[in-house]
């Protein structure tokens, strides 16, 4: 679908102040953080690192380098989808903020260029480097309990960055991951016609995987699915502790590109996609 700039709110960088994150972390184990917090998980090399929900309901973006790699974290509170990008064009390092929205999703600018760029598929959208794409790979959301489960040498960064703007945001990412969502006003403005075979705020898992878009509402997924993919058993399933669907591959530890997202923030970004709706006998 093409770029419709005429329903877009573009703005300046630091729409939403980033998050510079640091090059260290805590351990999370010393983070003093409920077991129910809910964090956004950026890993390099089996090293991870979490951010907070809340925070980055905030912020949209954070930046900084794991493992001596670069790395780009976005996330959108009211369709809660984000991703892990590679900051860099022709092995130039870019640096990234807020600075837009559109179809209801926010739009990540950089400072070099001004250039405008898809927050969940990476892709340079609107500006002089419109065409170029940056590497992505999952975002993973989870909470503490699971992260900890997960890899007890997870580290975490938290913002210092305070105000009463932060804290509306804060409330916003806490609550709008589960429960039926909310449009803010003048949201609309910058979307297109629906695709109306889900209700817009419907739950869910979509998956990107080479030329596969699908989207698997939350009800669907019940206790698990099963399926071939390309020639390899993929599972999606729901975490017992934290009530997120994933999606992992059977025959490896990678996790494919995926999305814990709202339906109108998944069929916006990849039009005509998939439903899944159950598997045949």
């Amino acid at each position: 679908m093409d770029f419709d700039v005429n329903r877009t709110r573009l703005g300046q960088p630091d729409m939403f102040f980033r998050f510079r994150v640091p090059e260290e972390g805590i351990l999370l184990t010393k983070a003093n953080l409920n077991p129910e917090v809910m964090l956004l998980i950026v890993e390099r090399n089996n090293t991870h690192r979490a951010l907070l929900v809340r925070q980055m309901a905030y912020h949209h973006v954070a930046q900084g380098e794991l493992e001596g790699e670069p790395f780009v974290a976005t996330f959108c509170g009211i369709c809660h989808s984000g991703v892990v990008l590679v900051p860099l064009i022709d092995e130039e390092l870019y640096h990234f903020s807020a600075g837009g929205l559109y179809d209801g999703t926010i739009l990540l600018i950089d400072d070099e260029s001004n250039t405008y760029w898809n927050h969940m598929t990476g892709e340079a959208v609107y500006g002089p480097l419109k065409g170029k794409k940056l590497k992505m790979s999952p975002l993973r959301i989870m909470n503490v309990q699971s992260a900890l489960e997960e890899d007890a040498n997870t580290t975490i960064s938290i913002s210092k960055f305070k105000s009463m703007k932060s804290r509306i945001f804060g409330w916003i990412g806490k609550k709008f991951l589960y429960g039926k969502g909310y449009f803010p006003p003048g949201f609309h403005k910058t979307m297109g016609k629906s695709d109306d075979r889900l209700p817009e705020m419907t739950n869910g898992l979509g998956i990107m995987i080479e030329n596969i878009r699908r989207f698997y509402p939350l009800d669907v997924i019940g206790d698990g699915i099963k399926e071939e993919v390309l020639g390899h058993n993929l599972i999606i399933k729901i975490r017992t502790f934290d009530k997120v669907p994933f999606a992992k591959w059977l025959d490896s530890e990678d996790y494919p590109p995926q999305l814990f997202c709202r339906w109108y923030g998944f069929s916006y970004t990849f039009p005509n996609c998939e439903i899944f709706e159950g598997i045949d006998n």
